[in-house]
C-alpha cells in the first residue's frame, strides 16, 4: 500500500538498486558501497547508499568502510534517505559534511495519460545516429545544470553518459524528436519488487512549454507498465518547476533524499575527524 511503511522502505531499496546499477556495488556491514573507478568525481558512480548504522560503533564502521572503499576520492558522497537514522545524520552534520538540496520521490500506480503534442515522435535509443542525438542532448541538460545544481565539467559529464549507457543496457532510453529534430530524453528502468524508475528527463529549452515532458513521462510509465512495474517513480529537485509537471500527471511525494558531501578545506586533514561517541 503506497504510503505505508513497507512500501516505502521498498521504494527507497528500488531508489539504492537503480543509482548502482552498472557500476560495482557490495553491500558492507551498515550500507551499500556503489563505485567506479574509471570515474572518480561522479557522485551517483561513486557513494554510500542504504545507511542503517544507528548506534556509536556501527556509525564508526560504516565511516570506516567509506574510507577504505574511496582511498583517492577528491570527495566523499553519503546519500540518505527516510530510514537513514537520525544519529548518523547527526554526525555527518558535526564533522562538517555538506548537506544537498533535497530531491523528492515520487510514485503513481497508473497509466499516465499526457495530452498529444503536435508532431512530437518518441523512439527508442538503438541506432548510432540516436545515440549521437541523445549525447548531445545529454551534454545540453547538464551544461544548463538545472537538474544538477550547477555545470558539470566534461570528465564529470562523459561519465554520467556513461553510466547512462549501462544502465540503457537494463531498461530503454527514449529519444524525443519534433519535425525531425531532437527535443527530449527519459530514461525508464524495471526494478525490484514491482518498482520501475523514471530517470533524466530533459526536454530541450526551444522545445518547453509545450507538454514534451509529460509525454516523455507518460511514454517512460507505458514502458515500465508493460515490463511489468506495478508502481512508477522518479524524483524531483525540492526547488524547481519539473516537480509541478509530475504532480499533475498524477505523481505523490512520497518521502524525501538527500546527498551529503564531505570536501576537505585546503590544509585540512584528507578524510572527517573521527569522534569517539
Amino acid at each position: 500500500m503506497a504510503g505505508s511503511v513497507a512500501f516505502l522502505q521498498a521504494l527507497a531499496e528500488a531508489h539504492d538498486w537503480c543509482e548502482a546499477l552498472g557500476h560495482a556495488s557490495v553491500q558492507a556491514r551498515h550500507c551499500r558501497l556503489v563505485s567506479d573507478p574509471a570515474y572518480p568525481l561522479v557522485w551517483s558512480a561513486n557513494h554510500a547508499s542504504g545507511v542503517r548504522a544507528a548506534t556509536p560503533d556501527a556509525i564508526e564502521e560504516t565511516l570506516a568502510d567509506i574510507q577504505a572503499a574511496f582511498p583517492r576520492s577528491p570527495c566523499w558522497v553519503v546519500d540518505s534517505d527516510a530510514f537513514t537514522p537520525a544519529p548518523f545524520l547527526a554526525r555527518l552534520a558535526l564533522d562538517g559534511w555538506q548537506e544537498q538540496p533535497a530531491v523528492i520521490l515520487m510514485s503513481l500506480d497508473e497509466a499516465v495519460a499526457a495530452a498529444e503534442v503536435p508532431g512530437l515522435e518518441i523512439v527508442p535509443v538503438r541506432a548510432n545516429a540516436a545515440r549521437d542525438e541523445l549525447r548531445r542532448l545529454h551534454r545540453r541538460d547538464l551544461e544548463e545544470g538545472g537538474r544538477t545544481g550547477a555545470p558539470l565539467s566534461d570528465e564529470v559529464i562523459d561519465g554520467l553518459f556513461e553510466g547512462l549507457q549501462s544502465k540503457a543496457a537494463a531498461g530503454r532510453v527514449l529519444l524525443g524528436r519534433i519535425d525531425g529534430r531532437a527535443c527530449a530524453y527519459a530514461m525508464a528502468l524495471p526494478a525490484p519488487g514491482g518498482f520501475g524508475f523514471i530517470d533524466d528527463v530533459f526536454t530541450a529549452p526551444e522545445f518547453r512549454r509545450r507538454g514534451v515532458a509529460a509525454a516523455m513521462v507518460a511514454a517512460c510509465v507505458a514502458y515500465l507498465r508493460d515490463e511489468g512495474a506495478r508502481t512508477s517513480f522518479l524524483t524531483a529537485l525540492a526547488s524547481a518547476p519539473p516537480k509541478r509537471i509530475y504532480a499533475r500527471l498524477g505523481f505523490r511525494p512520497r518521502m524525501l533524499a538527500r546527498r551529503w558531501l564531505w570536501h576537505a578545506p585546503p590544509g585540512a586533514p584528507d578524510h572527517p575527524p573521527t569522534v569517539s561517541a
